[in-house]
């Protein structure tokens, strides 16, 4: 027995025996070798020497970007190059104040036709718009431009104004919905769908004073109004295909001689109207076709009808530190309207080209 204790002692180590009640030797044997702590003492030191300081900021920021792309990587609408900078790459064209010049050229189609220089022409517009925001029963897309204004500061009339056109507000709401309907309140009640959403537009404050040689004449465009039909149905605010039916009433003020005159032009929901405009490549290109008739009553020279027509095309070319520098082209087209010697029937052609600096 004393041999066994000590071969089991040689082989555990120290051990500490206690006496039981019984009076048998418990031995509870309490030991490592000699070699395996010593072995578990380096690999503790080992594991405590190889644990790194807390990272730097920068090497905190590479660790949660994942490493570096050989393309810059898309966020929102910038990219984030290899160096972390970030650049503008989308834009939004209907968020955005913007400054233009534009030069062009003039073509009267009437009896005598001829071909003039449209005079130079700078251009100031705020355009504001929402995205849409969908709700369980649908969504608003929203157009607003503010003090909008063309001026010609060459071109002036016998008082001494230049030529322009100004509009202090034009809003467009249309809702968008899923399933757009018409209830009918019968009995029972009738629901109608039909493919297209509702909405309104409006248009006030607006005044245009043409290039006249021989008299000075101011057009005040007080109110137009119009119900709209959508009929593209896009999320997008920037694509849309709308008809609108609606009035307008304009006061037209003509002074010649030192003599004043009033003239009151109504459309009796008579103006009718077709857009389409579409935005594509992340926002650096985008397109509208529009044309606008409008039968109107004068107070001077009672019935006639009119024909405004235009075509817009943009394209981004440059961003200045993210401020997109845009290349327009656009044609004009007017028919008719009215003027201080009754309503004109002259065809009239304007084709212009400019460029734009944006601040979005």
């Amino acid at each position: 027995m004393a041999s066994t204790n000590a071969a089991l002692r040689a082989t555990y180590g120290p051990s500490l025996l206690l006496q039981g009640y019984a009076g048998q030797a418990l031995t509870l044997r309490v030991g490592v070798t000699v070699p395996l702590f010593t072995l578990s003492l380096l690999v503790s030191a080992s594991a405590v020497a190889q644990t790194p300081d807390p990272p730097y900021p920068i090497e905190l920021r590479k660790f949660e970007e994942g490493p570096k792309e050989t393309l810059p990587r898309q966020e929102d609408d910038y990219r984030i190059d290899t160096q972390h900078r970030r650049f503008r790459t989308r834009f939004d064209p209907g968020n955005r104040w913007r400054l233009a010049t534009a030069w062009g050229a003039d073509f009267d189609m009437s009896g005598v036709a001829g071909i003039g220089a449209v005079p130079w022409q700078l251009d100031n517009v705020i355009d504001l718009r929402n995205g849409c925001a969908r709700d369980e029963d649908g969504c608003w897309k929203n157009r607003h431009r503010l003090a909008a204004i063309s001026v010609a500061p060459l071109s002036l009339n016998e008082a001494g104004w230049p030529a322009m056109d100004l509009v202090l507000y034009e809003g467009e709401f249309i809702r968008h919905r899923k399933s757009p309907h018409i209830v009918i309140p019968s009995i029972p009640p009738r629901r109608l769908f039909v493919p297209f959403d509702f909405g309104v537009s409006v248009r006030t404050a607006g005044l245009a004073v043409p290039a006249l040689a021989d008299e000075a004449a101011w057009n005040i465009e007080v109110i137009d109004a119009r119900l709209l039909l959508e009929f593209w149905r896009s999320e997008r605010a920037g694509s849309a295909l709308v008809l609108g039916i609606g009035s307008r009433y304009d006061l037209l003020v003509t002074s010649r001689e030192g003599d004043t005159a009033l003239e009151h032009v109504l459309s009796p929901f008579t103006a009718t109207s077709l857009t389409f405009r579409h935005e594509w490549g992340d926002g650096r290109q985008r397109a509208q076709v529009s044309a606008d008739y409008h039968p109107f009553w004068s107070s001077k020279h009672g019935f006639a009808h009119a024909l405004d027509a235009g075509a817009r095309y943009d394209i981004t070319l440059l961003a200045i530190n993210d401020h997109p520098v845009s290349l327009n082209l656009a044609a004009k087209y007017r028919y008719g309207d009215f003027g201080a010697q009754g309503p004109s029937t002259n065809h009239d052609v304007q084709v212009t080209a400019g460029l734009e600096f944006g601040v979005e």
